[in-house]
């Protein structure tokens, strides 16, 4: 499997980072997620605008272990263009494939996650082939081998439903479960797997199994 290009894809990154970055500068920034084994710190860094609000390219599913089948889409491509499935951190991605938009310009491919990606946020890339990037995935939770998840980050007032959390990179979170009565902006570190089902209304939904409130 081919890695990207560290310095075209750093560049072209780069020019999507501001788009990212001036939505999530009017958030505070919280602790990094860490899955049941601790995440690398690359994975921590990133800045995301709105990330409950999905945007192309769309996916079929927003977490699962590596090997989770996962079917990225577009629409309004140009007709018959190739095109550079990357996946990764925006520090760290690689190509997963090399893929061609239909005649009508639409795109849709079925990807596993690769099995060496690390627990934590990820996100899927489009780039021309030998050109620009030009569309980032909402993100992406990849959890342990077993669908376990470690996550840290900061309570909110957000959900009306359900208890929301705001993890690393601005990630929204909701959390059901066992989880008491912890006070907004309490500070606080789950364990448990993505929900199945869920009610809530915004964030990626983590059964909790375990919460653990900072003094």
């Amino acid at each position: 499997m081919p890695k990207l290009n560290k310095v075209r894809w750093s560049v072209q990154i780069a020019l999507l980072a501001p788009l990212f970055l001036a939505a999530a500068c009017t958030r505070r920034q919280n602790d990094r997620a860490e899955p049941a084994e601790k995440v690398d710190a690359s994975q921590a860094q990133v800045s995301a605008s709105a990330t409950e609000q999905e945007r192309p390219p769309f996916l079929s599913a927003r977490g699962g272990p590596p090997g989770t089948p996962v079917t990225v889409s577009m629409s309004g491509l140009v007709m018959n263009q190739r095109l550079d499935v990357g996946f990764g951190s925006f520090v760290e991605n690689e190509i997963v494939q090399q893929v061609q938009a239909d005649q009508d310009g639409d795109l849709s491919v079925t990807l596993p996650i690769p099995a060496r990606a690390r627990p934590g946020v990820h996100y899927f890339f489009l780039a021309e082939q030998a050109g620009s990037s030009f569309a980032v995935s909402s993100p992406f939770l990849v959890t342990a081998s077993d669908g376990s998840i470690r996550l840290r980050g900061q309570i909110t007032n957000e959900g009306a439903e359900c208890t929301t959390m705001r993890s690393v990179g601005d990630v929204l979170y909701t959390l059901v479960g066992e989880l008491g009565s912890p006070a907004p902006d309490a500070r606080v570190t789950v364990d448990g797997t993505i929900a199945e089902t869920s009610t809530c209304q915004r964030g990626l939904t983590i059964a909790v199994t375990k919460i653990q409130i900072a003094p």
